[in-house]
């Protein structure tokens, strides 16, 4: 029975139904040096069971290794910042809008309200959003460069990601079935000051 059991739990690790392929611990090892060998993030994406944690944790890197290509230093990420994002993009792909205004819900009207929600005492948030379409085959690691080439070649967008206010940021995306654009992706830098945060007052928290 024990042999059973264990034999279950390595199928349901390996299919991804168990913790999934990321883990917050996973930050500590993987680095902008060498994340490009990280062998889930060229994983083909399973829209049916998105690993989120992953795509995100994939995203924070490609936006640091572009830092690191400007010869910038590496933004470290918040938690509450991530949240922010994740919770932005969710609610662009389920109530189809694309904005930096959220007029669909004025408690997350804007990114300040939403930083709040996720725990932020101070927001002062820069963000950037973008949209992408699915394509078959789409690997983790190539959805979000795609997601950087398109931020990367919009001058308002570049600006923040290579800014050196940048104090710390979050990166989230969320998918949404019968959608041309069903990838909705949010990127949010806290500037000036370093974040004060208190988890239990966050209403927003990830569900990963």
């Amino acid at each position: 029975m024990k042999y059973l059991l264990a034999t279950i739990a390595i199928i349901q690790c390996l299919h991804g139904k168990s913790q999934g392929y990321w883990e917050a611990k996973n930050y500590e090892t993987v680095t902008v040096n060498n994340f490009r060998g990280y062998t889930a993030f060229k994983y083909p994406i399973d829209t049916g069971k998105i690993d989120y944690a992953l795509l995100n944790a994939c995203l924070f890197y490609v936006v640091n290794e572009q830092r690191v290509k400007n010869s910038l230093p590496v933004i470290p990420r918040h938690i509450a910042l991530e949240t922010a994002a994740f919770f932005h993009s969710k609610e662009m792909a389920q109530r189809s809008f694309y904005d930096h205004l959220n007029n669909k819900d004025l408690s997350r009207e804007t990114d300040d309200k939403r930083g709040k929600l996720a725990g932020m005492k101070n927001p002062t948030i820069a963000e950037c959003i973008y949209e992408q379409p699915y394509e078959d085959d789409l690997t983790y690691l190539a959805l979000c460069e795609g997601f950087i080439a398109g931020w990367m070649t919009s001058k308002g967008h570049h600006d923040i990601i290579v800014s050196r206010d940048n104090i710390s940021f979050g990166a989230g995306v969320f998918f949404k079935a019968n959608s041309y654009f069903c990838f909705r992706g949010t990127l949010d830098f806290q500037w000036f000051e370093a974040i004060q945060y208190d988890p239990k007052s966050a209403i927003d928290k990830l569900p990963y």
